[in-house]
């Protein structure tokens, strides 16, 4: 009854309710690009530790490879030839140094 007597409240009424809305959608759009950052930080995140892991298997291999190659020098007093790292015979360091040194040099 009060807005048929005065049609500048029923206006202001109707401004107050679309500005709530605006409000409403800014906060709701305020959340959504909150969580598309979040996602997006734990994707880049997610790639670093997939990187970060491959690269400290290839570490591991060189370490392994400096490792056995010690020990051969100290068994035997030699030092170890490049036929010994030929793929067939010790498959697994030859492949990390064969990655090692694609990488590095």
């Amino acid at each position: 009854m009060l807005s048929l007597l005065n049609p500048c409240f029923s206006l202001c009424m109707t401004q107050v309710l679309a500005q709530r809305a605006k409000l409403a959608r800014d906060e709701e759009m305020k959340k959504e690009l909150e969580l598309c950052n979040r996602i997006a930080a734990e994707h880049a995140q997610s790639r670093h530790r997939e990187h970060f892991d491959s690269w400290l298997d290839v570490l591991g291999q060189i370490v392994d490879l400096a490792t056995k190659v010690g020990e051969y020098h100290l068994l035997t007093g030699k030092y170890v030839t490049g036929s010994l790292l030929e793929v067939n015979k010790i498959p697994s360091i030859a492949r990390g140094l064969h990655i090692f040194l694609q990488i590095f040099l």
